[in-house]
């Protein structure tokens, strides 16, 4: 017979040192990867786009409420995603189905630019998601109030998808909590995706002198 002790499932859990390298090793191999992607691009033809990036987020820090040229994009995705959730039968489908195509969005956008060795439009498609955390912040907090200006494609009554939602699971009353939520993502997101976006053209512009001075 088997000693019992013997079959027992046995957790080695990583020690500090095997996990920086593990860190250590994952670093090294996007640094590669990003390097090999961008070798022979120019930096200065995308550097012009960062400042406005970063604009935008120093009005989104400022401005619960500000909306950017983006935010016509992302409504009509909303809108967009209701219709294509109708599709599903459930009426909490359809109405989360705005949101989750808004956010679908900018996350395939950058699947397809990893697909095609595009790191500098992976951080663009990143800021485009931090843009619609940040169109979703005010519209959660606004669920128990009902202030905001809705739109809808049809010509019955407009429901306010966010206080059907939080009103379904019972947690209405942390409506301004998720909002502040959505807001904090929303800028960390789009410094995360400037940050990035700098650091790949500084890669870029490496990798071009060396190329240059070989």
């Amino acid at each position: 017979m088997s000693d019992p002790a013997n079959n027992r499932i046995r957790i080695r859990w990583s020690t500090p040192r095997e996990q920086k390298g593990r860190i250590a090793r994952t670093l090294a191999a996007v640094r590669s990867w990003v390097d090999g992607a961008v070798a022979g691009s120019d930096w200065r033809l995308r550097a012009p786009l960062l400042p406005i990036l970063a604009w935008f987020l120093w009005r989104h820090a400022r401005d619960f409420h500000f909306a950017g040229i983006y935010d016509g994009l992302n409504l009509a995705l909303h809108e967009a995603g209701h219709a294509l959730f109708m599709w599903f039968g459930n009426d909490m489908w359809m109405i989360a189905g705005g949101t989750l195509l808004e956010v679908a969005c900018p996350i395939f956008a950058g699947i397809l630019f990893f697909r095609q060795r595009d790191p500098f439009a992976m951080t663009v498609a990143l800021f485009w998601l931090g843009t619609v955390f940040l169109d979703i912040a005010p519209y959660a907090a606004d669920a128990t109030r009902r202030q905001l200006p809705l739109v809808s494609l049809g010509d019955g009554p407009i429901g306010h998808d966010w206080f059907e939602m939080l009103f379904r699971f019972g947690i209405l009353r942390y409506d301004q909590a998720i909002g502040r939520g959505f807001y904090l993502t929303g800028l960390g997101t789009l410094a995360t995706s400037i940050a990035l976006g700098v650091w790949v053209l500084v890669r870029m512009a490496r990798t071009k002198n060396a190329a240059t001075t070989r």
